[in-house]
């Protein structure tokens, strides 16, 4: 068995080379350009856990969806929603009941990518692979003591658009707190999939009002967010908190 997956990673890559600390952070850098130059996008994106390097066995599975339109974004992960336009950023909190609101970001990325070139100088070893998929992968090991062991990021390098993102992560731990399970060093995988740039997203996937009412004073939950706590993070409104 080891020697049949031994063979298929093999066969499976038609080059490996190490890059230097530079020539990774411009490819970084180019899948940011391509994020933030495609105007219109929505896909579907799916977390999953594990609780070693190997296992094949998701620990734990979110799903979800992602559109931008402009400088306007909307996801749906897990039950928490997040939402901005042209006059708020808020996220809603299916699960606790709670509504988030805060100022505008001043860039746009796709959800997981968003520092990865800040990154650069933890980093001890990076390798390129072509895949015969014709996919792309970097693989990022970091120094001693850092949150994550490696990243493998996995994109296409003609539009540069990113496909997987896995975390392994340094730290031994147990996922499940209730349960007696054994420490092992987790890995976490974030699957962007049917990326979508021709349809235009309309602009009423990202409007406020069907989750709240924005007021001089604040803004309250409507409909059945009506009852939900709200809590306002603006600058101006900043520490002020309101249940409904």
């Amino acid at each position: 068995m080891l020697s049949r997956i031994l063979y298929i990673l093999f066969v499976s890559l038609i080059s490996l080379e190490t890059l230097s600390a530079q020539a990774v952070s411009e490819e970084l850098k180019k899948i940011k350009a391509a994020d933030l130059a495609c105007i219109n996008a929505s896909m579907n994106i799916s977390y999953n856990v594990y609780t070693n390097y190997i296992t094949q066995v998701p620990f734990d599975k979110l799903k979800g969806v992602y559109k931008k339109n402009g400088q306007n974004y909307f996801s749906d992960i897990g039950g928490i929603l997040t939402v901005r336009n042209d006059k708020i950023v808020f996220s809603v909190d299916t699960i606790s009941r709670l509504i988030i609101l805060g100022d505008h970001q001043k860039q746009l990325y796709r959800l997981g990518i968003v520092d990865l070139d800040t990154l650069v100088p933890f980093f001890v070893k990076t390798t390129v692979a072509d895949l015969k998929n014709g996919q792309r992968m970097i693989t990022m090991v970091f120094k001693d003591e850092h949150e994550y062991e490696k990243i493998q990021l996995f994109y296409n390098p003609e539009t540069y658009f990113v496909n997987k993102l896995i975390l392994f992560y340094s730290n031994e731990q147990s996922l499940d707190e209730e349960e007696d399970l054994t420490e092992e060093k987790p890995r976490l995988e974030i699957n962007y999939q049917n990326i979508n740039t021709t349809s235009i997203v309309p602009l009423s996937d990202f409007s406020e009002k069907k989750y709240l009412q924005l007021l001089p004073n604040g803004a309250i939950g409507v409909d059945k967010y009506a009852e939900y706590e709200i809590m306002d993070d603006r600058e101006k409104f900043r520490g002020k908190q309101k249940n409904q």
